[in-house]
């Protein structure tokens, strides 16, 4: 290693100078990173009212009748369907019960 040193002694004053420089800067306390202002930004104040108990159970069964009416309406829909599918796979049966004499 001391023979490369003195083959090339400038390599190892750019060395050491460059080191010193990182150190100084490092201790100095260089900011590196670029920082883009404030990372909060300012939402709108939600102005909130808190409900008394009865105001929610009054919404809750609310829901309630506009999930049971919902479910009125759907009820038709999957009985057809299941009417539907019924009718399809006794046919398919017969069809191969046929098939099978």
């Amino acid at each position: 290693m001391f023979q490369i040193l003195r083959r090339n002694p400038a390599a190892f004053w750019w060395s050491l100078g460059l080191h010193l420089i990182l150190a100084l800067l490092l201790l100095v306390g260089v900011d590196w990173l670029v920082t883009t202002g404030s990372p909060i930004t300012q939402q709108p104040v939600v102005e909130a009212q808190l409900l008394g108990t009865k105001a929610i159970e009054a919404q809750v069964e609310q829901l309630r009748r506009e999930a049971a009416e919902q479910e009125a309406q759907d009820l038709p829909q999957e009985q057809e369907a299941d009417t539907a599918a019924a009718e399809a796979e006794a046919a398919a049966q017969a069809e191969a019960a046929e098939r099978a004499r």
